[in-house]
């Protein structure tokens, strides 16, 4: 019984496949998720301009004193939970 419907969805899959790929698509399902309001090219703004050396070197001095400071204060917390 398995063996005739294999058989059966073997020889009817190649079938639906070729109708699928065959049926038209009405005209107006095409285009009709296209809309307006794109962005021109003079609308785009331009890229902006990367930090120089100096800015990133400041933030990243920064970045580390404050990284210091949160050591500093998680071990001041740590000690007044062990007290």
């Amino acid at each position: 019984m398995l063996t005739y419907f294999s058989k059966i969805l073997i020889t009817l899959m190649p079938i639906g496949i070729l109708l699928g790929c065959t049926t038209q698509t009405p005209d107006d399902e095409k285009y009709g998720k296209i809309e307006g309001g794109f962005p021109r090219l003079v609308d785009v703004p331009e890229r902006p301009t990367p930090p120089d050396h100096g800015f990133i070197a400041k933030k990243l001095n920064d970045l580390e004193h404050d990284r210091l400071d949160a050591q500093r204060q998680a071990d001041k917390n740590l000690a007044l939970i062990k007290k």
